[in-house]
């Protein structure tokens, strides 16, 4: 691990370590010029945030991160996304997953401070008894065969098929059932 992956694992652990035991301590985590969305509204100083993320419902709430990708966008910024499971009160598979994005900009004193950040959580959508597809399923498009694909058997167009672009004859065609030339003349 890097030097900069080292530096930004450090901060989204010390983060997530406060939210878990103490969320009154993420206030020095924003700084005046701070805004961060959750649960569908954006909070714009640090009080309001702090106020926001004390008010989620789930105090007893450990975060277990399952992935940290991040981006520098100059020397002093950088995004980061963490996402992974919410653990309520010791139950593993409690069927929710959250996702932050952190936008942190670096301080004068070298710190970090997250200026602009959002928070979502998802549950898990269990299907309700047996859900069967409804009716045939029809692809949408142009579907093309992927890989090799090979002709079994022989193949009869159905409906009225025209030939696309400069069609060649090779060798005799004899016409199957009852044909009717078309063109000129009909």
């Amino acid at each position: 691990m890097d030097d900069v992956t080292k530096m930004v694992d450090s901060y989204v652990r010390h983060y997530f370590n406060k939210f878990d035991r103490d969320r009154a301590l993420l206030l020095k985590e924003f700084d005046n010029d701070s805004e961060f969305s959750c649960e569908g509204k954006t909070y714009n100083d640090p009080s309001s945030i702090l106020g926001a993320l004390l008010a989620l419902p789930h105090k007893n709430v450990y975060h277990k991160i399952t992935s940290i990708d991040y981006d520098f966008l100059s020397e002093i910024s950088c995004v980061v996304y963490v996402c992974g499971k919410q653990i309520h009160s010791g139950v593993v598979d409690s069927g929710l997953h959250f996702s932050q994005a952190l936008f942190l900009r670096m301080r004068e004193d070298g710190s970090f401070y997250v200026y602009r950040g959002s928070f979502s959580v998802n549950r898990d959508v269990q299907p309700q008894g047996d859900v069967q597809p409804q009716g045939e399923v029809q692809p949408q498009g142009d579907v093309q065969p992927q890989g090799d694909v090979q002709q079994q058997g022989e193949v009869q167009p159905q409906g009225d098929v025209q030939p696309q672009g400069d069609v060649q004859q090779q060798g005799d065609v004899q016409p199957q059932g009852d044909v009717q030339p078309q063109g000129a003349g009909n």
